[in-house]
């Protein structure tokens, strides 16, 4: 995907789904309000009428240029904020494709690195760390594809610091806590400390376990081309129950004519709501012939 269809993907979604024809109609809407609306008052003030004029299309330019910086400004975190919640998805993705032998040596090694940390072994399949003081700290490891941590998984990790006689835990996971397990730890005998998710992707990335900078562009220009798949999926349901309803309404308004004897208005509304369901019908008949096509052609040039 290059470039442009990504932008008009984020278009899309940043203005609900709308097309550029629509989005177009609505500023040239909106700029002939702002222009009327500022010549119906200044010209109670301001003469000749050429003047009046003249003053409502400066004040409709400069509606138009705030608009538009305000527009791109937003536009720009909206897309930057979209982008960082699919590349984390990916990268979470890809740790939990991750053997766990690997993920655990990154773990292994960025906690020796930690200053309090002396040694670090092996025991009852979890990880004990000695700090300089004497005590002991559990270094445990999740990956999971919950969305969170749960009150219950974190137990099983406080039980095995009591049997190895820690005196706290330190948890890499792919994954935040939930508000219940936020909520134990705050209750434990024991300090615990979450290793945030971005800062194992960090780790993971800086041990290039992770794929690099053109394939992570890759797989974003992939996902992003399936979410427009599903979203076209997605609107074609909805166009033909929008079909649907439009003659439902015709049929309503035939009956309501004959129960009412209004013979003139009645038939006139349930006319126009035949004829967009049957333009609907049409359009939804002509994407469906032309998706058909696309996919024989694909499959003969495979």
């Amino acid at each position: 995907m290059d470039g442009k269809n990504r932008d008009a993907y984020f278009r899309r979604e940043f203005y609900g789904g709308r097309r550029s024809l629509a989005r177009a109609l609505d500023v040239v809407v909106l700029r002939i309000t702002v222009f009327a609306a500022a010549y119906v008052i200044l010209a109670f003030y301001v003469h000749p009428a050429a003047l009046a004029l003249l003053l409502s299309a400066i004040i409709t330019a400069m509606f138009s240029v705030v608009t538009f910086m305000l527009n791109r400004a937003r536009y720009e975190k909206f897309v930057q904020k979209r982008m960082d919640v699919l590349l984390g998805d990916y990268m979470i993705e890809r740790l939990l494709m991750m053997p766990k032998e690997q993920l655990r040596a990154v773990v292994e090694a960025y906690t020796l690195k930690l200053p309090n940390v002396r040694d670090l072994w092996e025991q009852d399949g979890y990880l004990l760390a000695r700090r300089s003081d004497g005590s002991f700290l559990l270094v445990g490891m999740l990956q999971s594809a919950k969305e969170a941590i749960c009150a219950d998984e974190l137990l099983v990790f406080y039980r095995a610091a009591l049997e190895c006689s820690a005196n706290g835990m330190l948890l890499y996971s792919t994954t935040a806590f939930a508000q219940d397990a936020e909520a134990l730890a705050k209750r434990l005998a024991m300090p615990v400390s979450l290793f945030p998710p971005k800062r194992l992707i960090e780790l993971a990335k800086e041990a290039k376990l992770l794929p690099s900078d053109a394939e992570i562009e890759e797989a974003l220009d992939v996902i992003i081309a399936q979410k427009r798949e599903q979203s076209a999926s997605l609107k074609e349901a909805a166009f033909m129950g929008k079909g649907r309803r439009y003659v439902m309404c015709a049929l309503v308004l035939a009956f309501a004519s004959v129960l009412t004897g209004y013979y003139i208005y009645y038939p006139i509304f349930a006319a126009v709501c035949a004829s967009m369901g049957l333009i609907t019908w049409w359009l939804n008949r002509a994407k469906a012939s032309n998706g058909s096509v696309e996919q024989q052609g694909a499959q003969v040039a495979r």
